[in-house]
Formats: C-alpha cells, structure tokens, sequence
C-alpha cells in the first residue's frame, strides 16, 4: 500500500509538472526555461490526491479480491458430479488436513484444455486452488496430488496473497493503457496544435 502511495505521488507530480509546463508554453507568453517547478503548497495538494487515488485503488481492488481474479480466470466451481472434480476435491481435502487444517481451501476448474495451475488468496482469509480441465483429465493422481501440494505450499507460506493482490492492483493499468492508446491515436490526427498534447500522453503512457 506504501509503495502504491509513492507510485501514485511520483506519477501525479511529473505529470502535474509536465501540464503546467506545456500550459505555459503553449497558451501563455511566458516562456520556462528547462521545467518551471511546484512550490510546497502545490506539492501537498498533488500529495493528498495521490492519498485520496491510492486509498481509492486500494480499496476498491482488494475488496472480494478472489471473486474478481477467478472471474478474470473465468474459474468456475467444482462439479460433484463429475469424476475429475471428485478426485481434485478429495486431493484438497487431503492437503488441508497435511497442512493442519489451518485454512479452508476452496477448488476451481479453467475450462480449456491447456494444463495449468493456480493459487489465489485474499486478506479474508479466503484460499483457492486451481487447476485447468486439461490438467485434470491427464494427470495421475500422484502427479495431481504434486500439483495440489506445490499450489497449497504458496498458500501456507503467504506469498500467494503477495501475489494475487499486486496480480489485481496494477491490471488496472493495462486497461487504461488500451484506452489511452485509442486518445493517442484520436489525437495524433487531430489538429495542428496537438503536438505538445501528444508529448504529454506519452509520458503518461509511459508511467502506464
């Protein structure tokens, strides 16, 4: 969360400074030299809205954290009726007891045919394991049983919540990546004038 803050911060002044540079150049007589900088007062302002954007991003992104990965996954539930989830089922169960039964592990399926494997987890207390179809139908039992112990190692060591949140906190860049993309190329054939704007959304598109 500390480092989100300072990326937010970092980001928000430098942007902040290029747009009032470019304003000045652009709209103004005055000409800055090399970057007409902030004062204190403006840096706090930038400040409290990077506060107010990281608490934002924070919160909205770790609330029901596993429900969004595994919709973005598109994991669904396991099946009691099929055989395969029967088995996977049974293996978790398993590895909830040799791990003390600390933590209750909940089981998800990818409906494609590739083989892979996944732990989630949320600061709930909320613990998924995850396999593919693929994976389920042509492994062995000992094999999947590798598998569900390696996945449920990340579970019982806490690097799995490392991972699933900052998974979720920075995916939100990619998408403003796409729709700035589409700025950009609107922009690029737009007028005259635009080429301090587009300089402006490349750098926002690199911090992106």
């Amino acid at each position: 969360f500390f480092f989100l803050l300072i990326f937010y911060f970092v980001s928000f002044w430098l942007v902040a400074l290029l747009a009032k540079n470019f304003v000045l150049y652009e709209y103004t007589s005055h000409r800055p030299g090399l970057f007409s900088s902030f004062n204190l007062r403006d840096s706090l302002l930038i400040l409290a809205t990077a506060l107010l954007a990281g608490y934002t991003h924070w919160t909205c992104t770790t609330s029901n954290l596993v429900a969004k990965v595994s919709g973005v996954l598109k994991a669904e539930p396991l099946n009691k009726a099929d055989t395969y989830h029967q088995k996977f089922q049974n293996i978790i169960d398993e590895v909830c007891v040799a791990t003390g039964g600390r933590r209750r592990i909940e089981g998800m399926v990818i409906p494609t045919s590739a083989m892979n494997a996944f732990a989630l987890m949320d600061f709930e207390g909320r613990c998924v394991i995850g396999v593919t179809e693929g994976l389920l139908a042509r492994l062995t039992r000992a094999q999947l049983e590798a598998v569900v112990g390696h996945e449920a190692a990340h579970i019982v060591a806490g690097d799995c919540l490392a991972t699933t949140v900052t998974t979720s906190l920075f995916s939100l860049y990619s998408g403003l990546l796409k729709g700035l993309e589409s700025v950009f190329r609107a922009t690029r054939s737009s007028s005259r004038r635009g080429g301090g704007i587009l300089m402006l959304l490349a750098a926002v598109y690199v911090l992106l």
